[in-house]
């Protein structure tokens, strides 16, 4: 086989290119902030508020995490979203009487609310906290990790801050697309850029713990200002930074954990409600140039070097004039993918093992990002938890 050959001119783009995301990686890694189990303390009074439809599953684990918090100052209130599986009185259970505690209703849904910004906004009339901390009902939480939380955003002298989850795969279907997705999102910009304000700056956030002070939420706006936006939680960072406040992302492995879906299906199902507008933006210029280029440049990481490593181990013959066989530059370019997207993941908090599914969860993530493309150019109604999420 001749050097020029292609699969060989191939093979050798695709290693540069995964040398190239590999490099960024590390950079961002190395660039991004770490938060750290920090002592409490308990002066500030934090109102923790936990929208949750459907949650009866979850609730009470997430609930028990935050009455074991080291920072003892808390008010916990869960907002129970019409749920119809009894999540309300999973809550209650959970707090075991104590005081800090408090489960409540939503109010019906208004016509073009979305319904967590909704649940936030009833959640927000019972907290007198001078800071909000805003989570999801699937997560759980270390017991320092309120404390750290709150340290950090006075360490940046911030107004919010959020905080990358831990996130569990129990499932194969799981394997391949959260580590995929979750890196895809992590990728795009590193601590500083995120820290940067004003119309258009780059933005990277977890709804899954948000923490802001009370009066710079007040004075964007909060939730009544974003009452039918999706993704709800890049929404509030958007508003943030567009009212000139301080906003900083962290990476956090260990502060708080959790499992999003439980299957293949469910994976997809709830990326494809709002991928598209997180990676892409469509409000900012570029958003469909961005979704083709991410159509190739996903698979250029994580699908080619695998298929041209696997090729050139395959093809039973030569390169010409040299008498070496394609078995050795294949075996140390499917070495090095391995390698890389084992360090890749890791970096991430995922395993080697589940890197080895990077090949095909590739292009499922470019699958995902179509078909919430698509999803969000539909005329009918998107639907989440039973419930139509608004235009």
């Amino acid at each position: 086989m001749p050097l020029s050959h292609p699969l060989i001119v191939t093979s050798a783009l695709s290693l540069l290119i995964l040398l190239a995301y590999y490099a960024r990686t590390m950079w961002i890694r190395r660039n991004d902030a770490y938060l750290s189990p920090t002592e409490a303390d308990e002066r500030a009074l934090v109102s923790v508020l936990i929208p949750a439809r459907d949650e009866a599953q979850n609730i009470a684990p997430c609930v028990r995490s935050f009455l074991a918090q080291t920072h003892r100052n808390l008010e916990i209130i869960v907002i129970d979203d019409h749920s119809t599986d009894g999540t309300f009185d999973v809550a209650q259970t959970a707090g075991a009487g104590d005081p800090r505690l408090k489960v409540i209703r939503a109010d019906p849904l208004p016509e073009g609310w979305a319904g967590k910004s909704h649940a936030l906004v009833c959640g927000e009339r019972h907290a007198s906290g001078d800071f909000l901390l805003l989570t999801d009902a699937d997560t759980v939480h270390h017991p320092a990790g309120v404390a750290s939380v709150l340290a950090y955003l006075r360490r940046e002298n911030a107004d919010m801050v959020s905080v990358a989850a831990e996130q569990e795969c129990s499932s194969i279907g799981e394997a391949i697309v959260q580590p995929m997705v979750i890196t895809l999102l992590d990728q795009r910009h590193s601590f500083a850029e995120v820290a940067r304000i004003g119309e258009g700056a780059p933005l990277s956030c977890n709804g899954q713990l948000m923490l802001v002070r009370r009066d710079a939420y007040d004075r964007a706006g909060g939730y009544c200002a974003l009452r039918a936006e999706v993704p709800t939680d890049y929404a509030l960072a958007a508003l943030v930074k567009r009212s000139g406040l301080e906003y900083r992302f962290a990476f956090a492995p260990g502060i708080v954990r959790t499992r999003m879906y439980d299957s293949l299906r469910a994976s997809i199902d709830g990326w494809s409600k709002n991928l598209y507008q997180i990676v892409c933006r469509p409000e900012s210029r570029g958003a469909l140039a961005k979704l083709f280029a991410l159509t190739f440049a996903i698979p250029a990481v994580t699908t080619l070097p695998f298929v041209c490593a696997v090729m050139l181990c395959l093809a039973d013959a030569s390169i010409a004039g040299t008498g070496a066989s394609t078995l050795a530059p294949g075996s140390l370019l499917l070495a090095l993918y391995v390698f890389i997207a084992g360090e890749i993941y890791r970096a991430h908090t995922f395993t080697r093992a589940q890197s080895l599914l990077a090949p095909i969860a590739g292009p499922v993530a470019v699958l995902i990002l179509w078909l919430s493309f698509l999803r969000s150019r539909k005329k009918s109604a998107r639907l989440w938890k039973g419930r139509a999420l608004p235009r």
